[in-house]
């Protein structure tokens, strides 16, 4: 029970701080999740395609599209989906 309650107690703290951050848009979204929003999509995709690098994913996200990537076109659209996927639901908080 000692693993369980040590757990609760890490998850509480983890709650408490992200509600003090007062998420009221979905613009301060990107401000607390930019980078973790990046390195998500990045190691999501490495799980099945280790073509994918953290800049190409970095430069996605950023630009939506990548300059000099030799590898497959479907990494690439995956982590283009995943971009998308972040966007719809950031535009679900607005809501």
């Amino acid at each position: 029970m000692k693993g369980k309650g040590c757990h609760l107690e890490k998850y509480r703290k983890v709650l408490k701080l992200w509600q003090s951050y007062q998420i009221n848009l979905a613009e301060d979204l990107d401000k607390y999740l930019d980078s973790f929003r990046i390195l998500f999509a990045y190691h999501s995709g490495k799980i099945e395609n280790d073509e994918i690098n953290y800049y190409d994913t970095r430069e996605i996200f950023e630009s939506g599209k990548v300059i000099n990537f030799s590898g497959s076109p479907h990494a690439i659209f995956e982590q283009y989906n995943q971009k998308l996927c972040y966007e719809y639901l950031k535009e679900k908080k607005k809501k």
